[in-house]
């Protein structure tokens, strides 16, 4: 057992040999197959809710990020159609895989939608296309959703298909998915608090041995706020976000993780981090992390639970979206887009008084002190102060 005073004076070294790392000189990036599709992806794939500037992406490309998610309801498509630009302009389309993905009532509807990603992008073919955040099990093996997805690969239209998911139904899903037969890829909700749990590691085990291509996505685990006490990773000189993704490449059963990087200084720290394994002491920080912060944690911000909190009310509030803006604000830095999507919640859905906070944080099956999450993200996210 490692004292704690022999455990700050590790990650203390550990840090100074960190510090010499620039980011202006990455190690050359990991890749991997991504399952049957037979592509090698970079292990740091760029995620994007936001618009794709040319700098960004040549950013990107040299460090050896050419593999891209995007979606149709990022930024009201903004988001595909800069980044496509930014492709063209820099003549880079033979070069780069790109992800996009939308919402779908029925099989009809995904050649409409997948048409209209491929204007916006610019492209004759997307290479992978998600049906995003899916919560129908049934669809997996359904033969008018296979029948759709294997059209538009037979058009041409898309290479590979596949879903998002990071709400309840992931561990069916993924066990639905091995049997199905055309989903080609999926992007899951794993994170250092997923990885002791027995189901879910056996559904992605199902899902890897009947070759699908996994990407990790939600990989920061709702870090919580330390505007309270000090950041125990900052403090030795580590970074959480970065710590959190070397854990999840340490699986490879996952070809690439996914992450939101809004700025060129945040997509240079990855790149770098790409290149490292993760160390014993960031393993044990992150164990130790994850045992403080468990309390506070809210899966069902990303979906994650049933939302018993939720039901409590009657329904009438959107808790778990409120704590999933909250997410964005702390966890990713992407205030813009947390004030902006909880400014568009129906006023009915964030009216709730603090005897509905009670009732809500006593039917939490985690025990998360909704009251006080909930009062800051209101706080927070209407009035822009923490």
């Amino acid at each position: 057992m490692t004292s704690r005073r022999q455990f700050i004076t590790a990650a203390a070294l550990a840090a100074t040999a960190t510090r010499f790392a620039r980011a202006d000189e990455p190690a050359s990036m990991p890749t991997r197959v991504l399952g049957r599709t037979g592509l090698r992806v970079p292990i740091l794939e760029v995620g994007g809710t936001y618009r794709f500037t040319k700098r960004y992406v040549e950013r990107a490309l040299t460090l050896g990020c050419n593999f891209f998610d995007t979606a149709a309801e990022y930024v009201n498509g903004w988001s595909e159609k800069t980044l496509g630009q930014s492709i063209k302009a820099l003549d880079a389309r033979k070069r780069v895989t790109v992800v996009t993905k939308g919402y779908h009532k029925h099989p009809e509807s995904l050649a409409v939608d997948v048409n209209t990603s491929s204007e916006r992008l610019g492209f004759d073919t997307i290479d992978i296309y998600y049906m995003h955040d899916l919560d129908k099990v049934e669809r997996v093996t359904d033969p008018a959703w296979k029948a759709a997805a294997e059209a538009l690969k037979r058009e041409n239209k898309i290479r590979f298909f596949g879903f998002s998911c990071h709400n309840d139904k992931l561990i069916p899903l993924l066990n639905e998915a091995a049997k199905g037969g055309f989903i080609d890829v999926i992007m899951l909700k794993y994170n250092f608090r997923s990885y002791g749990d027995a189901d879910l590691n056996r559904a992605i085990d199902v899902a890897h041995k009947a070759g699908i291509g996994l990407i990790a996505m939600k990989t920061q685990g709702s870090a919580i706020s330390f505007s309270e006490r000090v950041n125990p990773f900052q403090s030795q000189g580590f970074s959480k976000h970065q710590a959190v993704l070397k854990a999840v490449w340490k699986d490879d059963r996952l070809a690439a993780a996914v992450s939101c990087m809004p700025s060129i200084q945040v997509l240079d720290q990855n790149a770098v981090a790409a290149g490292q394994k993760l160390t014993a002491i960031e393993d044990e920080m992150l164990r130790h992390y994850a045992e403080a912060t468990e309390s506070h944690y809210c899966p069902g911000g990303c979906g994650g639970c049933r939302r018993e909190c939720e039901s409590a009310t009657a329904g009438k509030f959107a808790f778990a979206d409120t704590l999933r803006y909250l997410m964005y604000h702390d966890s990713y830095g992407q205030r813009g887009q947390a004030h902006a999507e909880f400014s568009a919640l129906a006023d009915s859905s964030k009216s709730w008084s603090e005897n509905d906070l009670q009732v809500a944080s006593a039917a939490c099956p985690r025990d998360v002190p909704l009251t006080k999450l909930i009062s800051r993200a209101k706080r927070i996210l209407s009035q822009g102060r923490a």
